[in-house]
């Protein structure tokens, strides 16, 4: 018995599949996608109801290269099934990507992972980075599924500005890691269920010692002891940030902390100066830092800064996460309006002390 695949929603990453195209030749779907938003449309078969909406999708092109978004269908049957029909609606030069799923597996995997057990369609909205923005309803009918795809893409916010960056702090900024709901309820856990002075650690006599230090730092911790809420949060690190931690940094195997949520509030002038988090002997196994958060519109100021890196500041998403080296320093600018609350965690190193460590981030200045 295998196991079942993972569960794939709203801000996680689609799989990567080979399938071949309708010249027969073999393509990797992260190797077609290249910077822009994807429409994915998965479909068991080139029935009525698949051509009438990949024509649809065809008619539609000017509006979705308007939004900067790219178009792959994948369709069940052999590369000449799919490939006959296509001839057959004179659409061999559609402007995107048909993949023929020869042995329907690629469908079956995506139902399997979105849970899905009906027979229709699927159609998933994924961001630049291939992670899940929506998934489309495709029952009523080839117009109005191209019409509710198009109306989504225009309410969601557009790509920033292009700019040309002299200088940048090495971090990711990945966002959709938790949801909205889920953001609310750690907000209100904070309140409800206590919360304490947050702690540094320091070094006396070659031992660590936590204490409370407000010349350095001011915010109100609430730490999580929950297990049931510490494998939920810990499950959306492992599928949402992980990845991108290996992908970007060519790093895997962690363990995580406890998680704290922590608010900063404007009305103390809470702060957290300028520092490193991996010089003390208890914390030098400490890779990276993951900063989630919880309610950004609801406050001013508190956003994050590398000095070593020039002035820029960094400001996440509500849901969306910060994960930076705990080498680099960094500090946390007062809260001028408001509460900022964000959920706070470690990544440590689970590699033995003498295995190779390629790309390391240094212990100390």
């Amino acid at each position: 018995m295998t196991d079942p695949l993972p569960e794939l929603s709203i801000g996680d990453r689609s799989p990567n599949f080979v399938l071949p195209g309708l010249d027969g030749e073999f393509y990797s779907f992260h190797e077609r996608v290249r910077g822009n938003r994807t429409l994915l449309f998965l479909s068991s078969g080139l029935d009525q109801k698949t051509d009438s909406i990949i024509t649809a999708l065809d008619s539609a092109r000017r509006d979705f290269e308007a939004l900067a978004t790219d178009v792959l269908a994948v369709v069940s049957g052999t590369v000449e099934e799919v490939a006959v029909s296509a001839a057959a609606r004179e659409a061999t030069e559609l402007p995107f990507q048909i993949f023929a799923d020869v042995k329907g597996k690629i469908l079956q995997g995506f139902r399997e992972m979105l849970r899905d057990s009906t027979s229709t369609p699927i159609s998933l909205v994924l961001d630049a980075n291939q992670r899940v923005l929506m998934r489309i309803d495709v029952d009523n009918g080839a117009g109005e599924y191209v019409d509710s795809t198009i109306a989504y893409l225009k309410s969601v916010p557009q790509p920033s500005d292009r700019q040309v960056l002299g200088n940048s702090a090495p971090v990711l900024l990945i966002p959709n890691v938790i949801e909205p709901e889920l953001c609310s309820a750690l907000i209100h856990r904070w309140q409800t269920m206590g919360h304490e002075e947050g702690k540094v650690q320091s070094v006396l006599d070659g031992r660590d010692h936590e204490r409370v230090a407000f010349e350095g730092k001011r915010r109100l911790d609430h730490y999580i002891q929950d297990q049931a809420l510490t494998r939920e949060l810990g499950l959306r690190v492992v599928r949402r940030l992980a990845p991108e931690i290996e992908k970007a940094y060519r790093f895997e195997g962690f363990r995580l902390d406890p998680f704290l949520i922590g608010c900063y509030q404007a009305e103390r002038k809470d702060f957290f100066r300028p520092h490193r988090d991996n010089l003390s002997p208890t914390n030098a196994d400490r890779m990276f830092a993951l900063s989630i958060n919880l309610n950004t519109e609801e406050y001013d100021g508190g956003d994050l800064r590398f000095p070593e890196y020039g002035p820029h500041l960094y400001r996440p998403s509500t849901g969306a996460a910060l994960v930076f080296s705990c080498s680099l320093i960094h500090e946390a600018l007062p809260v001028t309006r408001g509460r900022r609350f964000v959920l706070l965690n470690f990544m440590r190193d689970v590699r033995p002390p003498d295995a190779p460590r390629t790309g390391r981030p240094a212990g100390g200045v």
